[in-house]
């Protein structure tokens, strides 16, 4: 007896923007590439802007939400979101990222730096 059971893609671990590699646990939302094919060509053709080693995307393959525009997540999440009502951020069916030099630079400065001692004492 078979049962249809749908398996739930996870989110990656890392952005795979250039020189990014933010985690969710840095409070950012992640976004899966797009099932359509066009869409995800048009993803993986702005991460090749900076990143030339990248080839495809796995089904794991992420970016995480600075690389998208304000307008391209739904209004109701975002509206949700500035009234405090805490709202998983969806992007909208045509949101294409935005990956820029500048805008990974942005996300690199914003992040503590951390001596090797306290990344020894986070992994115990």
């Amino acid at each position: 007896m078979a049962t249809n059971i749908k398996s739930k893609r996870i989110v990656g671990k890392r952005c795979v923007a250039y020189g990014c590699g933010n985690t969710k646990k840095d409070g950012f939302t992640m976004h899966l590439f797009p099932k359509n094919e066009h869409y995800k060509k048009l993803w993986t053709d702005e991460v090749k802007k900076l990143r030339k080693d990248f080839i495809t995307p796995t089904v794991y393959s992420c970016l995480y939400s600075v690389h998208f525009t304000r307008e391209m997540f739904d209004p109701s999440c975002l509206l949700s979101n500035e009234f405090g009502i805490p709202k998983t951020m969806h992007l909208l069916k045509d949101a294409v990222p935005v990956i820029t030099k500048s805008a990974v630079k942005r996300v690199a400065e914003s992040q503590p730096k951390r001596s090797a001692a306290a990344k020894r004492q986070r992994k115990e």
